[in-house]
């Protein structure tokens, strides 16, 4: 299994991450209101808004892509 790529930024340590978009189960552990940050703009990226859409997933979704 490949290694998840680092943040292209800083992130606090404050922040929960989930760094690899083969945990599934774990986007069952994000409460229904949070807010999410996806980075990157990929099938991945629409897998896990799709599994919060049907976790009627109510908070706000931002998906950043890793390229200019």
């Amino acid at each position: 299994m490949a290694h998840p790529a680092e943040f292209p930024f800083p992130v606090a340590p404050e922040i929960q991450c989930i760094t690899s978009a083969w945990q599934y189960t774990a986007l069952e552990n994000i409460p229904a209101h949070d807010p999410v940050v996806i980075v990157g703009t990929g099938l991945s990226m629409i897998d896990a808004v799709l599994t919060l859409y049907h976790q009627q997933h109510q908070g706000t979704i931002v998906a950043i892509s890793r390229h200019d």
